[in-house]
């Protein structure tokens, strides 16, 4: 994939990889991070069709940012909601890193909106994918953790609960 810089990047696992990508080539990291940037409407439109608000990023994505994970991993494709958040919790990274408040604030006229904007995108997607229970606190429901193999289809998996409210925290 390359993103709008024309820079050879991908979406690895964010969560995994990014730390040492960030460490040893910031300018690296911030393409990985202008990828997401540059499919925010992909991410949206998957928010809308799985019935939520906000930005929803795929599993695995290519150029377009769409989902291409194959039909024969549905569960993976559909359950692994987890990878916004940690898209976030890259940029709350770049950010303590960097310092470069103008790359969170400032709107490049190449994406729709500033990287401020796709925090709360992502943000009020999980707070759309959330229900409030019965003892007056709130659920995340069918997820399926980075740990595919032994997990799926689990309420409140720490994982995601904890990343998810990391993403809300750093919107607000």
């Amino acid at each position: 994939d390359r993103d709008v810089t024309g820079v050879q990047t991908c979406a690895l696992p964010i969560s995994w990889m990014f730390p040492a990508v960030l460490f040893f080539h910031p300018d690296k990291a911030q393409h990985l991070l202008n990828y997401r940037m540059n499919n925010v409407e992909a991410a949206r439109d998957r928010a809308v069709k799985s019935g939520y608000r906000g930005a929803r990023f795929p599993w695995e994505s290519g150029l377009t940012g769409r989902e291409v994970t194959p039909d024969c991993c549905e569960e993976t494709r559909d359950l692994q909601i987890h990878v916004s958040a940690d898209i976030m919790y890259a940029i709350r990274q770049y950010i303590a890193f960097t310092r470069d408040i103008d790359w969170l604030t400032v709107k490049n006229p190449q994406y729709v909106t500033n990287v401020c904007g796709l925090v709360r995108e992502v943000a009020d997607f999980f707070a759309s994918r959330t229900c409030y229970n019965e003892n007056g606190f709130y659920d995340i429901k069918g997820v399926m953790p980075p740990d595919e193999d032994n997990y799926n289809d689990t309420s409140n998996n720490g994982y995601t609960n904890v990343m998810a409210g990391y993403a809300i925290f750093f919107a607000k």
